[in-house]
């Protein structure tokens, strides 16, 4: 989902500033870590401004919000989607977090395993040359099993929605079923059974998140709540219970 408030990051220079958070000093134990191990896909961690937000380093490139250039549409670039996410996956699978640390959890996603994006999204990608390079935006990151990620990707990169949606949004409504297949195979999920019910439950656990944080007050999801009622999420898990049958048989 990211930052809903525009004003809330910043880019100064070559850094990008955002208020902090309660979860931002795992995030950052996070990012440092990733940093360490070598890991080339996420922002630096540079400290602390004087205005005491967070300070990240940009990485140049071009960003998902630009979804009608067709940056993301293509059979390749969704390939190297997997890839980086599996590459991200392997490199974090050492990290130890601070015994301290608070997380961003949505209220009814899993809470064990591995540090997880999150958020995997081309919105929260950088693109060099029509190719992911980084993934941006990790202030949902926590602990969840891998799956759990890569189903949230599932449905941004392939993506998962019906044709209008995807016109809407200039997404590419290429048959769904092929393309879930070439992400599972460039990620590497060797498991597949199950997945399709998984990706359910992540987009139900998304629905929910807004709904909940709304009901709270949480300006970053109120309006969208407002607007929407989260009509978007249960019409995009609609289209899945129709096209299940049909996407399970290409992960076979």
């Amino acid at each position: 989902m990211g930052d809903n408030d525009p004003a809330a990051v910043s880019r100064v220079g070559d850094t990008v500033r955002r208020p902090v958070r309660p979860w931002t000093p795992a995030v950052h134990a996070l990012l440092r870590y990733l940093e360490e191990v070598g890991f080339d896909g996420a922002p630096r961690v540079l400290g602390i401004d004087e205005q005491g937000r967070e300070v990240l380093t940009h990485i140049p490139g071009v960003d998902g919000h630009h979804a009608r250039l067709g940056i993301n549409h293509d059979d390749r670039t969704l390939g190297c989607v997997g890839r980086l996410i599996r590459r991200y996956h392997d490199a974090v699978a050492g990290f130890v977090a601070p015994p301290d640390a608070q997380w961003q959890f949505q209220e009814t996603a899993p809470r064990q395993g591995i540090v997880c994006h999150n958020d995997l999204a081309p919105v929260n990608t950088v693109y060099v040359d029509g190719l992911p390079i980084a993934f941006i935006d990790w202030e949902f990151a926590a602990p969840a099993p891998p799956e759990w990620d890569l189903a949230c990707a599932a449905w941004s990169y392939v993506p998962l929605y019906d044709d209008q949606f995807c016109h809407r949004y200039g997404y590419s409504t290429a048959p769904r079923g092929p393309r879930l297949r070439i992400l599972c195979d460039a990620y590497g999920l060797a498991d597949r059974t199950g997945f399709i019910d998984l990706i359910r439950s992540r987009e139900m656990a998304q629905y929910d998140m807004v709904r909940l944080s709304a009901r709270a007050g949480d300006p970053r999801f109120l309006k969208a709540w407002q607007e929407t009622r989260g009509q978007r999420w249960l019409d995009a898990v609609a289209y899945l219970d129709q096209e299940r049958d049909a996407w399970a048989r290409c992960l076979e």
